[in-house]
């Protein structure tokens, strides 16, 4: 199959291609994940380099296991899962990790300018919303970031940050209570 016929296939039926041996489907998987999955890697280190072989890795054990890889109800869940434990699996080979997170001023514009509520919104806003990021920890960048930029779920962030479902709720209600104190027109971007 080419590229163009999986334009309609939804991400399960991808998956299962994917697990019966279509290598065009991995490709498409590829595609489809690699933007999201380069700036996930990227906030958990500032080794390009590494985040690139990471993600590389990742889609080569996909392929080699692919066969003895269970159905996935969200294929950017369990390549965030993988990459995040590849990521520090190499990072600990060279000892250097931690989620390294910096809401850029651009990255925080070009969000809000895609919002319809905050799409006109003055660069002054812009700069103290980008403030109030970074003064999170680096968890609660990590959970704000999976949560609103990669919008994946409650479960799915627990897995990834291996935290339970309810430590999760707790670090960002923990997380917005931070921003609230520094910035309360925040809450109308969340």
């Amino acid at each position: 199959m080419g590229k163009e016929n999986y334009l309609g296939f939804s991400d399960s039926e991808l998956w299962s291609l994917l697990c019966s041996g279509e290598r065009s489907a991995l490709n498409e998987v590829y595609h489809r994940n690699i933007d999201v999955l380069y700036s996930y890697g990227a906030k958990i280190t500032s080794d390009h380099g590494l985040v690139e072989d990471s993600i590389q890795e990742v889609f080569i054990t996909i392929w080699e296991k692919r066969h003895k890889i269970k159905d996935t109800t969200s294929i950017k869940f369990y390549l965030f899962k993988s990459l995040k434990r590849r990521i520090f699996r190499n990072l600990k080979k060279s000892q250097k990790f931690g989620f390294q997170y910096d809401f850029s001023e651009s990255a925080i514009a070009q969000k809000l300018k895609t919002e319809p509520a905050t799409e006109n919104l003055d660069e002054a806003t812009i700069k103290k919303i980008h403030q109030s990021l970074n003064k999170l920890t680096n968890r609660q960048k990590e959970i704000v970031y999976l949560r609103f930029y990669a919008k994946l779920e409650f479960s799915e962030i627990a897995e990834v940050m291996d935290l339970s479902v309810k430590a999760t709720y707790k670090l960002l209600s923990r997380a917005i209570e931070r921003l609230r104190g520094n910035f309360v027109f925040i809450f109308m971007f969340f």
